[in-house]
């Protein structure tokens, strides 16, 4: 140095050193290799250029050779292009004031100095107002260095755009940047004991600026506001299905957890698009993350809504009236609610109010660990109450794949908060983990919106569901057309099929049967068995069906009155025939079953009277080509149907044959009464639901010497070879009465 300024450094030096002879005993550099002059172009095209680095050090100890070039991210208030010379200061919190902001610098002289501010309470006052007061002071420029953040190995600029209320905006003097990374450890602890160090600060390019700016970042953002538009408007058509069936918005539980998944997905998109992570400078600090933390709140307490309605229908034996009954649930989950909320929004308050660090870091732990852990623990128990009380339920088929996706996107969300710290400093760690924790947020929310199906009621389907069910059962489609022409054909069976007898395969549309009874004059006090006459006064001495007269005489030229069966019903023909049609009608209001395409077959009507038993012993391979039996329960509470071996030796292919679904019809006051039951007694269906096959009857056929009784149980041995007599009719009917249970469980279920 002469007289302050820097002298010239010979070529090849190492801060003004020249290269002396080697040490006696160093080993020779080996020789140099001619490279061709393409591999020499592309090392040179490799090599790291330093353009990006912003902080050079041109004086000082010689152990400061690894800092010489840093990365210095000018904040977005600063001044784009500045080029500062001069010596080297570091300011620790104990040499300023935090008694207001802008905070107040009270430490030695730093006139015309590169600050380095080492963990300046940033979350307290904001960067512009750190460096404001620094200009006050004399400062140069003001460099912030979060010691602090060196565990997560950080990269500079990750607060660039992070500003609060009463922030210019617009910091003309002093310029103001981040050297925030590992390498500027020895560069500071130089510093720190007092070595003299100079250096030239110019604006760098940090790696945050360069995700943000470029195209994966606009596609995060288009993939998250995707599926949120999706879960938005499949909630509302869901929503409006429900109020549809409902009459109005009700305070049940469908309908606010609906409510919720529409409210906090709104306010997730609006996140999503203006300002994620604070990577665009739209919304103030305090105000992005109160948007990014009370949307996972929200999210949590509308998920342990869902999953505690799960649990108490599962505790139901599936059967659920829409509402947390048990006031004890009510009060835990109203309790859960305010407290997950509430202190995610009190500690909002508290940091928009006070700045408080300690108050951040406590906002970083809630959202990390704390709210994903509510949904994980409430999952865990979802799923065992699942398999404990509903295994042999068929609410369990559809909750199970909904639960345990829910119990998964939990763990997922769990394991990335953890991550949460380690991400905010690196931008692809940050665009990684972000996008992993909101898709996983966010599919929890449309998960549990599909969960929710109106009974009976066609819900509408916006554009993005349509396009989507396109797109998926055109891949379906794709995979179908190619497994067909790799796969060898299959074997032709010799087996009979019922389609072969026509006038045997008939069903009955549901308009068709209400028609034929108004027509005829079929009071509530007959009965099924009370019909036959009547149907053979419509078709006289033809060997024919009352369906396949339909299909000659048509009830209505502009509909069909009969076509191939789509549904096999079983039921008891004393019971009252209008109350057989009120439970067909029910059970496809209650699957939403399109009526012109339904077709019930109604043994006394689809069948030939004058070859009735020719025409019951196609009644196995029927059940097995419709692939659907249902089970009408008049009364629920004491079904007379499972009284008969007739109705037993139906339910038993469904019993022994997977391809054979067994569901249960009931008319709409039973199920209601069925509801009101439940609410106070849930194991009523299980004490009305008895299954005895070795004591049923045939009314008006069972002979003195119990001959068709023992036809029944023969038939029910049959079907279980490798039991002997009384094991297999034991072994009959637990199935049996499990299945018709199994069956009741949707009656109520809104999933």
């Amino acid at each position: 140095r002469q007289g302050g300024a820097m002298a010239p450094r010979p070529l090849g030096s190492s801060h003004g050193r020249r290269p002396g002879p080697p040490r006696r005993g160093a080993q020779r550099a080996a020789p140099a290799t001619r490279l061709p002059a393409s591999f020499a172009l592309l090392a040179y095209l490799l090599q790291p250029t330093g353009v990006d680095a912003g902080l050079r050090v041109h004086d000082g100890p010689m152990q400061l050779e690894r800092a010489h070039e840093l990365l210095a991210a000018p904040f977005s208030f600063s001044p784009t292009d500045f080029r500062v010379e001069g010596e080297l200061a570091l300011t620790t919190p104990a040499d300023w004031d935090y008694g207001y902001c802008p905070p107040h610098y009270m430490g030695a002289a730093i006139e015309g100095k590169l600050v380095i501010h080492q963990n300046p309470d940033i979350v307290r006052c904001s960067a512009e107002m750190h460096a404001r007061a620094a200009g006050s002071a004399g400062a140069a420029i003001w460099l912030m260095w979060q010691e602090s953040a060196l565990l997560f190995n950080p990269k500079p600029g990750s607060q660039k755009f992070a500003w609060i209320p009463g922030d210019s905006r617009n910091l003309t003097s002093p310029p103001a940047a981040d050297i925030t990374q590992s390498a500027a450890v020895d560069l500071v602890r130089m510093v720190r004991t007092g070595a003299s160090v100079r250096a030239t600060v110019t604006r760098s390019r940090s790696a945050f600026e360069k995700v943000w700016e470029g195209p994966y970042w606009a596609l995060w953002q288009t993939i998250i506001a995707l599926e949120l538009v999706m879960t938005i408007e499949l909630a509302l058509t869901r929503l409006e299905g429900f109020m549809r069936q409902d009459g109005g918005f009700r305070w049940a539980i469908p309908h606010v957890v609906l409510v919720l998944e529409v409210g906090v997905n709104v306010l997730r998109m609006a996140y999503a698009v203006t300002d994620p992570l604070w990577s665009r400078g739209v919304l103030p600090y305090t105000l992005g993350s109160l948007m990014l933390t009370i949307t996972v709140a929200i999210g949590v307490a509308t998920t342990a809504l869902f999953l505690s309605y799960v649990i108490s229908s599962a505790d139901s034996a599936g059967v659920s009236d829409e509402y947390l009954s048990r006031p004890g649930v009510r009060r835990g989950l109203s309790l859960l609610a305010v407290v997950v909320v509430g202190f995610d929004l009190t500690l909002s308050i508290i940091l928009f109010v006070t700045y408080d660090p300690a108050v951040f870091v406590l906002k970083l732990v809630n959202i990390g660990v704390l709210l994903p852990l509510v949904p994980l623990v409430l999952s865990v128990v979802a799923v065992a109450r699942l398999n404990r009380f509903l295994r042999q339920s068929t609410s369990y088929g559809r909750l199970k794949p909904v639960v345990t996706t829910t119990l998964a996107l939990s763990v997922l969300t769990f394991a990335v908060g953890l991550a949460v710290p380690w991400a905010a400093y690196g931008p692809w760690r940050q665009f990684a983990v972000g996008l992993l924790y909101q898709l996983a947020t966010n599919t929890t929310s449309y998960v549990q919106v599909d969960a929710f199906r109106p009974v009976g009621v066609r819900c509408l389907r916006g554009p993005l569901r349509l396009m989507s069910e396109w797109l998926w059962h055109g891949a379906q489609a794709a995979v179908v057309w190619v497994w067909r022409r790799v796969r060898p054909a299959a074997t032709p069976t010799a087996e009979v099929q019922p389609g072969q007898y026509t006038h045997g395969t008939l069903g009955l549309a549901p308009w068709a049967l209400r028609k034929f009874a108004a027509g005829s004059g079929i009071t509530s006090h007959m009965t099924a068995a009370d019909v036959v006459p009547v149907v053979d006064g419509i078709v006289g001495n033809a060997d024919v069906s009352l369906a396949e007269h339909f299909v000659s005489s048509p009830l209505d030229s502009s509909r069909l009155a009969a076509a191939k069966a789509t549904v096999y019903v079983s039921y008891a023909q004393e019971c009252s025939f209008l109350r057989l049609l009120d439970a067909l009608d029910e059970y496809v209001r209650a699957h939403a079953l399109d009526p012109a395409a339904t077709f019930f077959w109604v043994d006394v009507l689809c069948t030939r009277q004058l070859a009735m038993g020719r025409d019951l012993q196609l009644v196995p391979p029927l059940q097995r080509a419709i692939g659907e039996v249902v089970l009408v329960l008049d009364p629920w509470h004491e079904p007379v149907c499972l009284t008969h071996g007739w109705n037993l030796a139906e339910v038993l292919e469904a019993v022994v044959n997977p391809s054979v679904g067994l569901r249960v019809a009931m008319a709409r006051g039973d199920r209601e009464d069925l509801v009101r039951t439940v609410r106070t007694n849930r194991r009523a269906l299980d004490h009305a639901i008895k299954v005895r096959a070795e004591a049923v009857h045939e009314e008006g056929e069972a002979s003195e010497d119990g001959e068709d009784l023992g036809a029944y149980l023969e038939a029910i041995r049959a079907r279980f070879p490798g039991l002997s007599g009384d094991s297999a009719v034991q072994t009959f009917n637990r199935r049996a009465r499990l299945l018709i249970i199994k069956a009741c469980s949707p009656f109520s279920f809104q999933m």
